[in-house]
């Protein structure tokens, strides 16, 4: 009778375990769907309210079985309001979950992804045109005399990353962290400049020295962004792109492109292999420039339109990067105030596959070009 009991008590334990195991692989799909309900729905402005309808909708469905187990793990509690549905998501442990399963969100959860990477982006965006360039060059001048030197490096620093200029800004965080290396601040936005010049490496470095540290979630959301980019990146390179230029049939129109060439004085200008066939650099240009339209065109995830609740129209994007000398692409800086547009050029500019460098004097050289870009939006 003893060994019955035992049986069926470890029956049981072994049900609740295969239930909780359901229960978060039904959570994480459901969270995903209402994420991409929210950002469909043009309403991300009301993100928390939105999310938890959604998920309190999904939730009042699930079996008595995995409502029980909610209830226990304290992700879900009963309404104490009449008019509500029965059961509804606890904000809090919502919050804690996503972040428990933050790598699989991240690679697994394409609206997740995109939004996380445009909050980022946002960030960025907000600094670039709240900041002046009077105030950028009273910083300069103060870091120059030692005044205030750590708290206005961090200031310019942020300023270099939203202006592109990546060097620069991992130049300011490396002398801020001379003086005060256990600064998870400093360390965070080392680690984000670094990934935003393609250095994925260093970057997780950084990242993983302060999960090590403190868990900091972050550092968890950098360090899984990375792995992602790492892994769309190889994807792509598998991947070779036509250089002849094809007009898209979408609802979204065409991605158009004129590449400008700062430095004109160059021996051989850079572009993919295949154009290096031509002996005129004015060919080798345009080859370059109908490459990249390609490249774009191909390569541009139009579901993001729907995120980015752009308006039906034309939209002008401006791209500016350098070819390395190693042939490269570093130093990407898009200007948009959509974060959405901005994070997904990024990416795939950061994802064009080596090409062959400018040369000057027989030479490699870093080579600076701007491309203008157009998104048309139907009605």
């Amino acid at each position: 009778m003893r060994i019955r009991k035992y049986i069926v008590c470890i029956l049981v334990l072994i049900s609740n375990i295969l239930s909780a195991q359901d229960i978060q692989d039904v959570l994480k799909n459901d969270i995903c769907y209402c994420l991409d309900e929210l950002f469909k729905s043009g309403q991300a402005n009301r993100e928390n309210l939105v999310l938890e309808q959604c998920l309190g909708k999904k939730i009042n469905s699930y079996s008595p079985e995995f409502k029980e187990i909610l209830l226990n793990e304290k992700f879900a509690k009963k309404s104490e309001e009449t008019f509500a549905s029965l059961y509804k998501i606890d904000p809090k442990n919502l919050n804690a979950f996503i972040a428990g399963h933050q790598e699989y969100f991240v690679n697994e959860c394409q609206p997740y992804y995109w939004y996380v990477s445009a909050q980022r982006a946002k960030k960025l965006i907000n600094v670039r045109y709240n900041v002046d360039e009077k105030y950028f060059k009273t910083i300069s001048k103060k870091i120059r005399k030692g005044k205030h030197k750590k708290e206005h490096l961090f200031q310019r620093a942020l300023i270099y990353m939203s202006r592109g200029e990546f060097e620069n800004a991992k130049a300011d965080f490396y002398t801020y962290q001379e003086d005060d290396p256990n600064d998870d601040k400093i360390t965070y936005h080392l680690a984000w400049a670094c990934e935003l010049n393609g250095e994925y490496g260093v970057a997780k470095a950084w990242y993983k020295q302060m999960i090590k540290k403190n868990n900091h979630f972050d550092a968890i959301l950098g360090h899984s962004i990375v792995n992602r980019k790492i892994r769309d990146n190889a994807r792509l390179d598998s991947v070779i792109t036509d250089i002849t230029y094809n007009n898209m049939n979408q609802s979204i129109g065409a991605l158009q492109s004129n590449g400008i060439l700062k430095d004109k004085k160059l021996q051989q200008y850079p572009g993919p292999k295949s154009c290096q066939d031509f002996k005129d650099n004015e060919k080798i240009k345009t080859c370059f420039s109908n490459y990249f339209k390609s490249f774009v065109d191909n390569n541009f995830d139009h579901n993001v339109v729907e995120y980015a609740n752009l308006k039906p129209g034309l939209h002008r994007i401006l791209s500016r990067f350098k070819v390395s000398k190693t042939g490269k692409i570093i130093d990407v800086f898009v200007l948009h105030d959509n974060p959405f547009i901005v994070n997904e050029i990024t990416r795939i500019l950061y994802a064009i596959p080596a090409l062959e460098p400018g040369k000057k004097d027989n030479e490699p050289v870093n080579v600076l070009y701007s491309f203008p870009i157009s998104i048309f939006i139907s009605e």
